[in-house]
């Protein structure tokens, strides 16, 4: 480490230098705090080191002038007076330890191997915190589908500003994966994205961990606990089932959507949280309020801004373009081929209504895919209850042909509209070489050239 050592005494000068440079630090020495801060901007350390009884500026000045200089300064103070409110007033301008002289080497020697054990869970820190920043808008919301698409580009729009949103939608439609596309896009995306699930616990639970609770504030509470308003303070809360939580719990959520303000289950002490708020329900909220089951007021301030995201048999582009992004996904992870789609499977996945949306098309997706036995899936590897709907009156094999030449056309159609006719740029986007989207174009009757005049 780089270590600016701020000491009046000639003699600790000397051992200090000693026996930090035989460990391999380097030292730098100060004797004095008005020579010991234009140091610190010279040197530019991991650690400080000083007096608590220096001439002049005292120590305690020297560490609230050199954090406020380096505000990632680990301190140090070393001092003569083993008083414990010395060590305290240290440690509440921001000291991270404090030595007392004469000095114990075997507790110099804990202090910087602590010391150093900070300096890399920071130096960790920063690192994922950096990633997290140059991800910033690379996290994607994989979709072919023009609606979603426009709805995205609403998003972006969205994400650069602190309005509390809410999303709704089906069950497996992907509420949380537009709140992590939305938070990835914010000023946010180096900070934390708390996830919680406001059905999964129980009311007095969710109040406990959405506000934190104090030692004692009912049976089986050991200790302080931190909640997650405190956790998500810089970052964003997601609120997922939002529909869920109770009028009084209702109440004090839109006491912190309103003030940012709240109190820890069992104080009176006011805290206050910077979180930014996203909401999701698949509950009708409308209905909601007229039963008596949510409050308007909380209704409004949750839905400043809303989105909807269509359930997966409403944007049906979007059906072989997951299906085919979680085969190649199942297949990665488990080191074996890809397989391809017969086109009686693609047929039958685009009749199918997908009552549980994305998140049954994935995990279709991955069984068909682990137990496949061949280089190609097929309609017989499919779930019985896929099967049992594609036998229904009306879902034939001439049905299904059908229907699948009236969706392409209108999926293509959409999409060149979109490129003003550039059949290169819509094959790149619809994952299919170009010479084959023009004989597809040919075989279905689509006139490019029409298309291009407008």
């Amino acid at each position: 480490m780089k270590i600016v050592l701020v000491e009046d005494d000639p003699e600790m000068q000397h051992l200090l230098q000693v026996v930090l440079g035989r460990a391999g630090h380097q030292v730098h020495v100060a004797g004095d705090g008005e020579s010991g801060l234009p140091l610190l901007a010279e040197v530019n350390p991991e650690l400080l080191l000083v007096d608590f009884g220096l001439p002049g500026m005292g120590g305690l000045e020297v560490i609230e002038r050199a954090l406020a200089q380096l505000p990632r300064l680990v301190v140090v103070m070393v001092t003569a007076n083993n008083a414990v409110e010395t060590a305290v007033k240290a440690i509440k301008l921001g000291a991270f330890d404090y030595l007392t002289k004469p000095l114990d080497m075997a507790k110099l020697e804990l202090a910087l191997s602590m010391v150093e054990e900070r300096l890399r869970l920071l130096g960790e820190n920063q690192l994922l915190k950096e990633q997290l920043r140059q991800a910033r808008g690379g996290y994607e919301y994989s979709t072919v589908d023009p609606k979603v698409k426009a709805l995205l580009a609403r998003v972006d729009k969205v994400a650069a500003t602190e309005s509390p949103v809410l999303i709704t939608g089906e069950h497996g439609t992907g509420k949380e994966v537009l709140a992590k596309y939305l938070h990835s896009r914010s000023s946010r995306a180096g900070e934390s994205l708390v996830v919680v699930n406001c059905s999964a616990l129980s009311e007095e639970l969710l109040e406990s961990e959405l506000f934190g609770h104090a030692r004692g504030a009912f049976t089986g509470a050991h200790r302080d606990h931190q909640g997650y308003f405190e956790m998500a303070d810089r970052g964003t809360l997601f609120l997922d089932e939002i529909g869920e939580t109770s009028p009084r719990l209702q109440v004090k959520l839109l006491r912190v959507l309103q003030e940012k303000q709240f109190t820890r289950v069992g104080e009176t002490q006011l805290r206050t949280t910077g979180a930014r708020i996203i909401s999701a329900t698949n509950r009708d909220l409308k209905s909601a309020i007229a039963n008596g089951s949510l409050r308007e007021d909380f209704y409004y301030r949750i839905n400043v801004i809303g989105f909807h995201l269509p359930p997966l048999r409403e944007r049906p582009a979007d059906i072989l373009h997951h299906f085919r992004r979680f085969v190649q996904e199942v297949a990665t992870a488990t080191n074996s081929a890809c397989p391809q789609l017969s086109s009686e499977l693609e047929q039958l996945l685009l009749a199918y209504p997908w009552p549980g949306n994305v998140r049954e098309l994935r995990n279709i997706a991955e069984r068909m895919t682990i137990l496949a036995e061949g280089d190609v899936l097929t309609p017989e590897q499919l779930p019985e209850e896929i099967l049992a709907a594609a036998e229904k009156p009306g879902t034939g094999s001439k049905d299904l042909r059908e229907n699948r030449r009236l969706f392409e056309i209108s999926f293509l159609t959409e999409q060149l509209v979109a490129n003003r006719g550039n059949v290169a740029e819509t094959a790149r986007q619809v994952g299919v070489h170009a010479v084959a989207l023009r004989q597809k174009l040919s075989r279905l009757g689509i006139d490019v050239e029409r298309i291009r005049a407008g």
